[in-house]
């Protein structure tokens, strides 16, 4: 059952009018749903001309997207053919086609297209979202999108977001700008709040259970924090075993990638294989401290550079040296067993 649009949700749809759309956040945080009624609309009343629906792979785009299509909409209006490349929606074909490697811009080479969807476009290759837009070429072509929030220095995050012409930003606030370099894509941020269907136990229960915690970005290896966690669940756990380079530390060794550990490197922190070097065990190993902002929490003192703290900047994980109050808070973190 799909209750009304409201709130946030219901603004990004409105704002949906340029030519790249694309909605961001925490998982569970609605961006989906409301980017999938625009995509119908757009299927009903979009200008003429090939579409194409892609996914990191066919089968996550069936998962996320088509299903719940199919239950908004009825198995009738909505036939996919597995195996064929194909959905017919509301009588209106429409190709589909994942994502995953440099070798998916083969796919869409030659084709001419009127509109796109795209989910979890942060997966994709930097290849394959630039043969795209070359594809979107019948006059008033748009895409719509989805992610999760990546690192500063992914492609997508640099030449893209931080350049979108109008910004619905996570506190709810549009913000746009005439800078004559920004690109005509509009920003939609999210967060598991703007989600009116999720219980207030649930959420609230969610955000105990997570604050202070970071997840990575597999992406790029890149560690980051973000409010909620990310699929699959295991990204955003660790072991805290004792530290590579001196056992009264403690490294951070990944649930999900047991053989990597959380690393700096250029003062970034991210997830890399233990090469078993001297340096690297330096890099990996932290020491435990009483929290800089609330000594009832923690703090994470580096290894071989003791004047810096692990600490988060703009969501990424980095080690810095600590001097003010937004230092020591950024640098505080609560650690859950």
């Amino acid at each position: 059952m799909f209750t009304p649009l409201a709130g946030k949700a219901l603004r990004a749809t409105q704002l949906a009018a340029a030519r790249g759309n694309l909605w961001e956040g925490a998982v569970r945080s609605g961006k989906t749903i409301g980017s999938i009624i625009v995509w119908i609309r757009y299927i009903r009343t979009g200008p003429p001309g090939a579409l194409l629906m892609v996914g990191k792979t066919e089968r996550t785009l069936k998962r996320n997207i088509i299903d719940p299509m199919v239950q908004m909409l009825g198995k009738k209006r909505v036939d996919y053919r597995a195996g064929a490349g194909e959905v017919t929606i509301l009588g209106r074909l429409i190709y589909v086609a994942g994502a995953h490697d440099e070798r998916a811009a083969d796919k869409i080479k030659g084709l001419t297209l009127a509109g796109a969807y795209l989910d979890e476009v942060t997966t994709y290759p930097e290849s394959f979202f630039k043969m795209l837009e070359t594809r979107l070429s019948v006059e008033g072509a748009q895409w719509f999108g989805t992610t999760n929030p990546e690192g500063p220095n992914h492609w997508l995050k640099k030449q893209y977001l931080n350049r979108a012409r109008l910004h619905l930003r996570r506190d709810g606030t549009v913000v746009e700008t005439h800078d004559p370099d920004a690109l005509d894509l509009h920003r939609f941020s999210f967060v598991l709040d703007d989600n009116p269907t999720l219980p207030a136990a649930y959420v609230a229960s969610l955000k105990r259970s997570h604050q202070g915690l970071f997840f990575v970005c597999h992406a790029d290896y890149t560690a980051r924090i973000d409010t909620y966690p990310f699929d699959p669940y295991t990204d955003s756990q660790w072991k805290l075993v004792p530290g590579l380079a001196d056992p009264s530390g403690v490294s951070f060794q990944s649930v999900s990638h047991p053989t990597r550990y959380l690393r700096h490197y250029d003062y970034q922190l991210r997830l890399d294989v233990d090469d078993g070097s001297s340096a690297f065990a330096q890099d990996a190993t932290f020491h435990r401290v009483p929290g800089l902002a609330d000594p009832s929490w923690t703090s994470f003192r580096s290894h071989n550079y003791p004047t810096r703290y692990i600490r988060h900047y703009d969501y990424v994980l980095r080690v810095d040296p600590v001097t003010t109050t937004t230092d020591r808070a950024d640098a505080t973190f609560s650690v859950g067993y």
